[in-house]
């Protein structure tokens, strides 16, 4: 599970080789075995122990921002993946099977999509026509994709191709997503990033944060640099390679979204706006949305054919992309 840190004054303490979170209300012991990452969203304390123990442990400390992007990632140096790797993951970044691999995560992510919307609109009948006419865009871009990697001549130009085709699937999927948010009262009007445009971008800015994190681990554990990206812009200091590892998830994180709307769960009392930020979820919002993304990740489902913790389904794909990579230098 994610340990999340998000009200004032907590001290994270080791105690008998587990964790300790202490406030004047609480006094809770952790098995590290228990953590995947710690999430710190508030001023809070933590001693010099409990950081080594995380870094034996393989934890990764990420302190949030307002909207729950990482602004800083502290990693174990015991953790750091061995150079060879290293060299190996960014051969194989400038190489023509990083291009399969990159269809594959963004097949599996229009797979998502697909699914999605044929779930929303078998239970909002004014979505019918709208997610039947999207759909068949979608469908018919994938056989295109389909077409076009069989005769890839020019990597650079592809990749050009490649984009212009996951924004064009983007414009239809998102215009089911809005239109399911107003169909239960909620005003969507696209997808919108930094600011938010509405409480639900705000909400699914949120819950894409949380998901990074735990992409991030998963690469970790894998011994992969989450600096060398395959498919995103390399930028200094950033983990590009978890942007990439992402997409194939995104779906099953919008599905969460559309189940939290749909059963009425969200109220608009869990936002506020930030002259900056836009729509940002305040505390209370945090607070209860976390416990329903700590179970979703806990939830068995199906994703690439396999039925397991979706926090498995992570940490199985980065291990592949890991043995994808190597397997690609095997003399």
């Amino acid at each position: 599970m994610q340990l999340v840190l998000n009200t004032y004054g907590l001290q994270l303490s080791q105690r008998n080789r587990c964790f300790q979170v202490e406030s004047n209300s609480l006094n809770r012991i952790i098995s590290p075995q228990r953590i995947s990452s710690i999430l710190i969203t508030k001023a809070v304390n933590i001693t010099s122990s409990a950081m080594i123990l995380a870094a034996e442990n393989n934890i990764p400390l990420i302190l949030l921002d307002h909207i729950g992007q990482p602004v800083v990632r502290i990693n174990s140096v015991l953790s750091s993946g061995h150079s060879d790797l290293r060299k190996k993951q960014y051969e194989f970044s400038k190489s023509k099977e990083s291009l399969k691999w990159i269809m594959q995560m963004l097949l599996l992510k229009t797979e998502g999509q697909l699914k999605n919307i044929n779930w929303w609109a078998n239970r909002k009948t004014a979505l019918a026509k709208v997610a039947e006419s999207s759909m068949l865009q979608i469908i018919t871009a994938v056989k295109n994709l389909e077409q076009k990697s069989l005769i890839i001549s020019e990597e650079q130009q592809f990749l050009q191709w490649l984009r212009g085709w996951e924004g064009n699937n983007a414009k239809y999927y998102w215009q089911v997503v809005s239109l399911m948010a107003q169909s239960e009262g909620w005003n969507m009007q696209g997808r919108s990033y930094r600011p938010a445009g509405d409480a639900v971008n705000a909400m699914l800015n949120y819950i894409y944060g949380m998901l990074y994190h735990q992409v991030e681990t998963a690469l970790a554990c894998a011994g992969l640099d989450s600096q060398i990206s395959i498919w995103h812009a390399n930028e200094y200091q950033t983990p590009s390679l978890a942007f990439d590892v992402i997409e194939p998830f995104r779906p099953k994180a919008d599905q969460l979204l559309a189940q939290l709307i749909m059963r009425q769960t969200i109220q608009p009392d869990w936002f506020e706006t930030n002259e900056k930020y836009g729509y940002i979820l305040n505390k209370k919002g945090r607070s209860l949305l976390i416990p329903f993304f700590n179970d979703w990740l806990e939830e068995k489902t199906k994703f690439d054919n396999r039925v397991t913790a979706m926090k498995n389904h992570i940490l199985q794909l980065a291990y592949d992309l890991k043995k994808q990579i190597e397997k690609n230098f095997e003399s």
